[in-house]
């Protein structure tokens, strides 16, 4: 259902769980998206640090696993450090592991988050019948999410949709695109399917690095959600 784990701690914890990965993309020469390794830990950590937060939950770690070669290690880093730190975690505790026994044609990344919620604070099946729906972002993958990054949902407007007590939930739209994550919602809520015939964007786009999100949302708080939202926000009409 949800790209997120959970695995129970205690009574009132449970430990939380997510994953992103990519390949293909650095600067080696069989790479088919070209992009720096400051660049390939940013947005590989940036999926997966964005699915734990969506859901309420608190980071206590991250796990990286590097099959680029032992001297992108710092690089690498820092983009993921960049992350962390505009999400309101500089100095979260990381480690992770590389392959440097074998030379790879391709560069390959991935990223875990892990962390901790409560039951009553976990922010998915929240949604009412009543509520609001609304894509913030727009879907981009691939050379376009570094030609369009203008576009790209910024992680400062996201930490502070997750912080608004006036937004249900927050689903980061991955590489099915926005209807297989809106459906997903719906399904989620016991509520019937929305129709998305009228976006803008193509609905069954890959958004690659979670560069949009799709959020429910209490009616009441529309407008301020347009103020501290555009020029990113686009309303989804209830048909």
């Amino acid at each position: 259902m949800r790209d997120v784990a959970y695995y129970p701690l205690s009574e009132d914890k449970e430990l939380v769980i997510a994953a992103d990965c990519s390949g293909g993309v650095g600067e080696k020469a069989s790479d088919e998206v070209e992009a720096s390794y400051e660049l390939v830990g940013k947005y590989s950590a940036r999926v997966a640090v964005m699915e734990a937060l969506s859901v309420g939950a608190s980071l206590t770690g991250i796990s990286l696993h590097n099959f680029c070669g032992q001297e992108e290690w710092p690089r690498l880093v820092k983009g993921v450090q960049e992350v962390l730190t505009e999400t309101g975690y500089p100095h979260l505790p990381l480690t992770g592991s590389t392959e440097s026994n074998m030379n790879m044609v391709q560069s390959a990344f991935g990223v875990t988050a892990i962390g901790t919620v409560s039951p009553e604070a976990k922010k998915t099946e929240k949604t009412p019948e009543n509520a609001g729906f609304a894509v913030v972002g727009t879907p981009l993958w691939g050379d376009s999410v570094l030609a369009k990054k203008d576009k790209v949902l910024p992680l400062s407007l996201f930490r502070s949709l997750v912080d608004h007590p006036g937004v249900y939930e927050i689903v980061p739209v991955g590489s099915k695109g926005i209807k297989f994550e809106l459906d997903i919602l719906c399904q989620m809520n016991s509520l019937k399917p929305l129709s998305v015939s009228d976006s803008p964007f193509d609905q069954f786009s890959s958004a690659g690095p979670a560069t949009c999100v799709i959020i429910s949302f209490d009616m009441k708080i529309k407008e301020e959600l347009k103020q501290m939202s555009s020029p990113y926000i686009t309303f989804f009409s209830r048909q």
